[in-house]
This record gives C-alpha cells, structure tokens and sequence, in this order.
C-alpha cells in the first residue's frame, strides 16, 4: 500500500491542487484563531494539517514529526525550537502514562486538557504561566534547569533527531522544507520587531505570511 502510494506522488505529487502538506513546530509555524487565514499555512496551495503550537519543545516537535510520517504526505514543513523547552509529566512519573503508540496524543495542546504531559518553555514550566502542573514537577524542573541542563548538550541531541526524521521522510519520498533555514524571512522580521513585537502567536506581519506562503510553493517539487 505504501508503495503504490510512493508511485503516486512521484507521478503526481506536485499538480498542487493534488498536494498534502503536514506542518509541524512552534508558534512560527502555528496558526492563530484571532487572526484566521492569515498564517502561511493557510495560504498553502492543497491540503494542509497543522500540528504546530506556540511554546512547544522539540521533543514534541518529534512528536509532531512522528505524527507527519505516519500520515505520509507529499510535504512536511517544520521548524526547530529553543532548547531550553522541555515536555514533562503534569504530575509526578508515578502517576504518568506516556503511550508510545501514539506519541502526539499524550501531549496537552490545551492547557487543561487530559492528556498527561505538558510542553513548553522552561520558564513557563517553572512559573511563568500557569500550566496545571503539580508543584513537585515544578521543583524537579527548577533543579534539573539549574543542576543538569546543558543547552549545548541539548541543541546537540535535538538537532540529531531532527536530522533522523529528516532522513526517515526522504525514505518515503517525502519533501522536507525547514522554515529556520530556508523561510528566513519570517525568523528576521520577527527579530526585527522584538522591541515592538505583534500580537499574532507566530510573530510576523500579514505581508511576511503571505511572502513565506510564497517562498514555500516556490521551493516545492524543486
């Protein structure tokens, strides 16, 4: 089945009406519900599913990735995140249940929502929002932070997985477009409006969203 799927897209992957694209990552890849239609995901060409959201960690990005993989679209655009973010459990590991069969699902995307664990900024998780998460996460948090972390450990570590779900997505005849690197626009004016940042969760102006939907298609099927 997956075969004659592969056939199918090397036949017909780029008639863009035909296209299935799956973004994953933080907020620059997130859609905003006060702001509809005006995300690049949302001005795509074909069909698109957006598993991203503002504050998530890479390890849940791989998630998201895990997620992508399995639905074997023609696209996959993903952005790649501080690592200074972390997903943890909501309350202590005794009470966790992590479900690898379904990787994604055990992650909230709603801050009260069921599932059973929680991933954001270390920040966030140490205080900063309120996050529904037993107090003992949160002081097994702070120390981790300021006893074991390491960003440069950790920047190591993530971008070796991405570059290992990069690989298992070129297997499946999968196109890989990395917003970081190849959408810059949207990462420079983001910094350039730091002083004077919008209100929109992923950061840019209206015109740079429509730029980036702009620079994707341009780069799919190259």
């Amino acid at each position: 089945m997956l075969l004659k799927k592969r056939m199918k897209k090397q036949s017909s992957r780029w008639k863009r009406s035909n296209l299935e694209i799956v973004v994953c990552g933080d907020s620059f890849c997130s859609r905003d519900e006060n702001a509809p239609g005006k995300h690049f995901s949302e001005q795509l060409e074909g069909t698109v599913i957006n598993l991203a959201r503002g504050g998530i960690s890479n390890s849940a990005i791989f998630m998201q990735l895990h997620k992508a993989l399995a639905l074997d679209p023609d696209v996959i655009i993903y952005s790649v995140t501080d690592p200074a973010r972390m997903t943890v459990p909501a309350k202590p590991n005794w009470n966790a249940q992590f479900s690898p069969g379904n990787p994604l699902a055990n992650i909230r995307y709603d801050v009260n929502g069921p599932e059973p664990f929680v991933s954001h900024t270390i920040p966030c998780i140490m205080g900063e929002m309120d996050l529904g998460l037993d107090p003992a996460v949160i002081d097994a948090v702070k120390s981790y932070f300021n006893v074991l972390y390491d960003a440069m450990l950790q920047d190591f570590l993530d971008r070796e997985m991405f570059a290992g779900y990069k690989s298992r997505a070129e297997q499946q005849n999968i196109q890989v477009i990395n917003l970081n690197n190849q959408v810059t626009e949207v990462y420079n004016e983001a910094r350039d409006l730091n002083d004077n940042p919008v209100p929109e969760v992923f950061h840019t102006t209206y015109p740079t969203q429509t730029l980036a939907a702009e620079k994707i298609m341009s780069i799919i099927g190259t």
